[in-house]
């Protein structure tokens, strides 16, 4: 499965550092880089396999700025609602 999401962060300024986890399975760990302030966020993609039901992202900062996660999306089916930090969604196939 691919999902995809938009992540904001609240202080890109420093260029911190976060991992992301879905279900406690590290999917990635990166710096949020943006080539230069006419951006605010950029796209995460990455393949999952999510279970079916309840599941838990969590954006992990390690630098201190929170990070928000918006128009997410798995296999293009979108997944309403925003979230800071770290949120719940469901999943049916």
């Amino acid at each position: 499965m691919l999902l995809k999401f938009d992540l904001h962060c609240d202080d890109h300024s420093n260029e911190p550092s976060y991992r992301v986890f879905i279900n406690q399975d590290l999917l990635a760990e990166r710096d949020f880089v943006i080539p230069d302030d006419r951006y605010s966020h950029y796209k995460f993609m990455c393949d999952v396999n999510l279970q079916q039901g309840k599941n838990v992202i969590n954006i992990e900062s390690l630098d201190g700025p929170s990070f928000t996660i918006k128009k997410m999306a798995v296999d293009d089916k979108k997944v309403p609602g925003v979230w800071i930090n770290q949120g719940d969604f469901s999943y049916e196939n």
